[in-house]
C-alpha cells in the first residue's frame, strides 16, 4: 500500500500509508481536512523511534531518503538555511535566519480549491463537518445503498 506525505498549511506534516490519494485524504481527516493541501507519494520512509524508561514512544530519527524527501517537499525554504551545527551552537543571525524561514514555511502553503460533494445533501453534510468531499460522498453513497437495499422489491406477478 503506498505511502503519502501532506504538507498542512500550519507547516505540519503528516503521513499516511493509503490505497490512493483520495483515500489518504479521508484517512487524514482524523487530523483535520486535508483536502487541497499539498500531498506526495513516498516511495521510501524509515523512522526510528526510542522506548524511554517511562515507557513512551520518542521519534529518534528518520532515514537519511525520508529525512531528505520531507525537507524537499515539505520545508524548501527552511533546508537552504538551516545550518549543520546542533542548535545549541547557532549564532544569534543563524537563529534569526531560521525563525524568518519558518515564518515563510508556515505562511507558504495554502489549500488549493477543491471539488464540491457531489450531491447537495453531501454539500449541505461537509459545510456542517467540515469533513473532505470524498469522504461525505462516501457516507452519502453508502447510505442511499443502505436504503435501497432495505426496500422490498416487487413480487413478479404469476
Amino acid at each position: 500500500m503506498p505511502l503519502f506525505l501532506c504538507r498542512w498549511p500550519n507547516g505540519d506534516c503528516s503521513a499516511v500509508l493509503a490505497r490512493n490519494e483520495q483515500d489518504a485524504l479521508i484517512k487524514l481527516d482524523e487530523v483535520a481536512n486535508a483536502e487541497g493541501c499539498p500531498l506526495v507519494r513516498l516511495d521510501d520512509f524509515q523512522v526510528h523511534f526510542h522506548l524511554t524508561d517511562d515507557g513512551e514512544l520518542t521519534l529518534e530519527s528518520l532515514g537519511e531518503v525520508t529525512e531528505d524527501a520531507l525537507w524537499e517537499f515539505c520545508y524548501p525554504v527552511l533546508d537552504g538555511v538551516v545550518p549543520d551545527e546542533a542548535p545549541e551552537h547557532w549564532s544569534a543571525q543563524q537563529r534569526e535566519a531560521v525563525r524568518q524561514a519558518v515564518l515563510q514555511e508556515r505562511a507558504r502553503v495554502h489549500p488549493e480549491e477543491v471539488a464540491e460533494p457531489e450531491t447537495a445533501l453531501g454539500r449541505d453534510i461537509k459545510r456542517q463537518m467540515g469533513a473532505p468531499s470524498a469522504l461525505v460522498d462516501e457516507i452519502v453513497h453508502q447510505g442511499g445503498e443502505e436504503i435501497l437495499r432495505k426496500l422490498k422489491r416487487p413480487r413478479k406477478p404469476h
